[in-house]
């Protein structure tokens, strides 16, 4: 029962960034794979890095907000889902690991949307194989295993969503970082490329 209270409120607030993502993937559409690719111009190239950190403060700031309203709920608040006073108890002390868990989700919702916008479809779906089995792993041993109960499966899910974050940061850090480290190809690479581009588009209409 608590566990279904505390899945409720975090369903609810996991719509929040959405909008963040949505936006990231359409604003960067275009110059978000060119400067990945190393295509991009100087001034392309900061308009992306400017776009993507100004989205990852605006999902930090979300998710600060929305993470401290659900925590506080669950904490204060919890006879507004049940009257039973265990499931209070455990509802409320599960609030600090809830309001870690949107803030980091907020975060992973937006650097998703970066990872997207810059073409890099095949890295998504590479992590996603990998973080399943993991994560069933670490929700078996911390609830099975040691017991954790409730605080082990939202432990779990704060787990998760530091890992996918960290995996998106670590693959955004040259789209995001410093103007110095953004890559860029040579005249004669970018030149072969665009002769493939054509190539396939060539092929794509005779087919």
């Amino acid at each position: 029962a608590a566990h279904q209270v505390v899945a409720g409120i975090v369903s609810v607030a996991q719509f929040c960034p959405e909008p963040l993502s949505a936006c990231a993937q359409s604003v960067l559409a275009t110059a978000g794979p060119r400067n990945a690719n190393g295509f991009a111009t100087s001034k392309e190239s900061l308009y992306v890095r400017k776009a993507g950190r100004l989205l990852l403060l605006a999902g930090l700031g979300l998710g600060a907000g929305v993470g401290a309203i659900c925590a506080s709920i669950l904490a204060y608040q919890p006879e507004m889902f049940t009257k039973n006073a265990t499931v209070m108890t455990e509802v409320g002390s599960v609030a600090p690991i809830v309001f870690f868990s949107i803030l980091t989700y907020c975060c992973v919702c937006v650097t998703d949307g970066l990872v997207f916008a810059t073409g890099r479809i095949e890295f998504a779906a590479l992590t996603q194989v990998i973080n399943l089995p993991l994560s069933a792993y670490a929700l078996w041993f911390c609830v099975s295993k040691q017991e954790l109960g409730l605080f082990g499966i939202w432990f779990v899910v704060l787990g998760l969503f530091i890992l996918r974050v960290s995996e998106n940061i670590f693959i955004l850090a040259r789209d995001l970082g410093p103007q110095a480290w953004r890559k860029i190809v040579s005249p004669a690479e970018r030149m072969s490329m665009e002769e493939e581009d054509f190539n396939d588009v060539e092929s794509q209409k005779q087919n």
